[in-house]
């Protein structure tokens, strides 16, 4: 006989996801797409969810790019870093299945790869562009675990996660304007908070 621990209006959960990346507009010429790694702790009460998420990625140039007089060859590779606030609301949540969409801005970066050994010209100073940005997400969690020993609500699983960020990169270049679309998947664990009683 079991008894299920009741639950709180409220949780905690993280993800880790793979992502890749593709462009638009003058980036898609300019970059390949990305290949990376998206994470995220996130914060949910009742319905909504907050979230703090950071992305990380690699690709390589399409094209050269020319700044300040100096080249970042075709071919070269470069990072995209990014980090993000989001805020969510389930459209749906049941047993095996939560799918909420999110909105949010953040800030982020495409440089070349930091070079421990000191080998990179120190012109790549000039290919450093960052800026704040826009993005929406969709995502839906394919649950495991939701067995009667766990609060009630809580669950791991599967997540995909699908969205597009709007980018303010092409401030020093016009080359960079233009957005990303993403796609990621990966695991996810969410733990609904046990009531508790004074």
């Amino acid at each position: 006989m079991y008894h299920k621990t009741p639950a709180d209006d409220w949780g905690l959960g993280l993800d880790l996801l793979f992502l890749h990346g593709s462009w638009s507009g003058d980036l898609e010429r300019t970059l390949r797409p990305l290949f990376g790694i998206d994470m995220g702790i996130f914060f949910s009460k009742k319905r909504l969810t907050g979230a703090v998420r950071f992305a990380a990625g690699g690709q390589k140039l399409a094209q050269s790019l020319v700044q300040n007089g100096y080249e970042w060859p075709e071919g070269d590779p470069s990072t995209l870093l990014a980090g993000d606030l989001e805020i969510g609301y389930n459209l749906y949540n049941k047993d095996k299945v939560r799918i909420f969409p999110t909105i949010g801005g953040g800030f982020s970066g495409i440089h070349p790869p930091a070079d421990e050994e000191g080998d990179t010209p120190e012109y790549y100073e000039f290919f450093k562009f960052r800026g704040w940005h826009y993005q929406a997400a969709l995502h839906a969690d394919i649950k495991f675990g939701t067995n009667e020993n766990n609060v009630a609500g809580s669950y791991h699983g599967i997540r995909l996660r699908v969205g597009h960020r709007w980018l303010n990169l092409d401030k020093n270049n016009p080359v960079l304007s233009g957005n990303m679309f993403f796609v990621a998947v990966g695991y996810t664990i969410f733990g609904q908070q046990p009531q508790t009683t004074f």
